[in-house]
């Protein structure tokens, strides 16, 4: 695609009065493509152990319960350090009771915020 980029635009400039080859053409394109390269649209971040999680929600569909059909979802969480990985199956999608609860059963198996200030107070919206 790139190969059929300027000859594209000659054929659309001499019309317009363009009298220059495609040496001429290519040089310009590639000082004007180096000045546009697009930069970064992200920011790298490396936190610290502990410093930083992500957490999701998962929904795996209906568990039958005592005779009663039960919703089943999973929370997530990742340490984005080590990207270590905390995967615990409820029957209750309640973000908080699932911090606190989850955040004791990760303690255990090595996953720890750094700061209790690091944990924030979440609230969920609909």
């Amino acid at each position: 695609m790139q190969r059929r980029v300027p000859w594209l635009i000659a054929q659309r400039l001499r019309p317009l009065g363009f009298t220059g080859g495609l040496s001429i053409l290519k040089d310009y394109l590639h000082r004007v493509r180096a000045q546009t390269a697009a930069k970064r649209a992200y920011l790298r971040m490396e936190p610290k152990p502990g410093e930083r999680f992500e957490i999701d929600w998962g929904h795996f569909g209906a568990l039958l319960y005592q005779g009663h059909a039960r919703k089943l979802y999973a929370f997530c969480l990742v340490e984005c350090h080590s990207r270590k990985l905390f995967v615990e199956f409820t029957r209750r999608l309640k973000l908080q009771r699932a911090v606190h609860a989850d955040g004791m059963n990760c303690r255990g198996q090595g996953l720890q915020a750094t700061s209790p200030h690091l944990v924030p107070k979440i609230s969920i919206v609909r």
